[in-house]
């Protein structure tokens, strides 16, 4: 029976799906475990999520007396937010070898082969699929808004290296836009007073100088900045940095040799590698090398959705409504199945995700222009 087992575990979502979202990556993507499978995502029936966020206040509550009324409490930071989610969602037909072999149940070998088919077309679909989740994540961490062609495919919107200003892709079909705003892009407002490619800008000065812009907002101060690797070399030419590595000599060789750094200039420093090839084969960074990402610790400013997606288990055409609708059942995040189809006879692989990732204060978040 082992054959028929094995045909069962493809068509069966129950089974397939931890089979799936087990595979091992051969990438890291480090934007989803970072940003979204650290905030361990929550279920949602939705496309549209809907937050309340209640924003931090500079304005103190007023005081009372003794037996005197209550004072009426009316909030003035609350606000309602809405995103979108993502879903990918695909279909790969397999070689009717595959589904031949599968159905040899007195031949291991030939199982073996059509298991090792269906496995082959798994792991190119998760790549895909992971991909896209890991671009989309980028793209609304270093931009704030995501662009996407009538096919689908990620487009990458320009921003203007002082204003912040977005302008969409010409080809973008859907925009996707996360409420950060202008001036939490380009030089943020003049805040980044000089770029940080020139030697003598002084770096600690800036970062201070957004702490107070943080204060008067109400927001967390910025605790992590995400950078390019490439950008390391600004660090190694810069003056302050310099100096400051006189007396870290051991510090110092970590930034010029490591991934990050740990207090310097009061903040953990990343360097994030990493490259997608957009549709029209142009070869692009996760973080751009131009630009930069500030943020607090990872906290309720930013919140992680895991959409639903309804799938029949019955692999059967029926005529009994009923028996249709109680096959279906409910998966949240990735997915996978397979399913027997017919004219002409044959098998395809299915998998998607559905996910989302929102700003439950976008004013949290600074996008700025640091390099020339």
């Amino acid at each position: 029976m082992a054959g028929l087992a094995t045909l069962q575990q493809l068509l069966d979502p129950r089974e397939l799906i931890p089979h799936y979202t087990a595979m091992p990556q051969i990438l890291e993507y480090f934007f989803t475990k970072t940003f979204y499978d650290a905030l361990s995502p929550r279920p949602t029936d939705s496309d549209s999520v809907r937050m309340i966020s209640i924003s931090a206040t500079a304005t103190p509550g007023a005081g009372n007396v003794r037996n005197g009324k209550a004072r009426v409490l009316k909030p003035k930071g609350a606000s309602e937010r809405f995103f979108s989610m993502f879903r990918y969602f695909t279909e790969m037909p397999l070689e009717a070898d595959a589904l031949r072999a599968l159905r040899e149940l007195d031949s291991p070998s030939m199982q073996a082969k059509g298991r090792e088919i269906v496995e082959m077309a798994q792991e190119e679909s998760k790549i895909l699929a992971s991909l896209f989740k890991e671009v989309v994540l980028a793209q609304q961490l270093t931009v704030g808004r995501v662009n996407l062609d009538a096919s689908g495919n990620i487009l990458v919107p320009s921003v203007h290296a002082t204003t912040g200003v977005i302008t969409d892709n010409a080809s973008t079909v859907i925009s996707a836009d996360f409420g950060v705003a202008d001036t939490h892009r380009g030089n943020l407002n003049g805040t980044i007073a000089a770029l940080w490619s020139v030697a003598g800008t002084k770096i600690p000065d800036q970062l201070e100088a957004l702490d107070r812009v943080c204060d008067i907002a109400g927001v967390p101060r910025v605790k992590d900045i995400w950078l390019n690797p490439v950008c390391k070399l600004n660090l190694r030419n810069n003056t302050q940095f310099n100096d400051w590595a006189k007396y870290n000599t051991l510090r110092a060789d970590e930034v010029l040799r490591g991934d990050g750094i740990e207090g310097l200039w009061g903040r953990n420093w990343h360097f994030v590698g990493g490259t997608w090839t957009d549709s029209g084969g142009t070869t692009r960074d996760l973080i751009p090398q131009t630009s930069g990402i500030f943020t607090p610790a990872i906290g309720p400013w930013l919140r992680a959705f895991a959409g639903s997606e309804l799938i029949d288990t019955s692999n059967l055409i029926t005529s009994d409504l009923l028996a249709a609708l109680n096959s279906l059942i409910t998966v949240y995040g990735p997915f996978a199945y397979g399913e027997t189809t017919r004219n002409p006879t044959g098998l395809s692989y299915f998998q998607g995700d559905n996910f989302g990732l929102g700003f439950a204060d976008p004013n949290a978040i600074w996008m700025p222009t640091l390099f020339a």
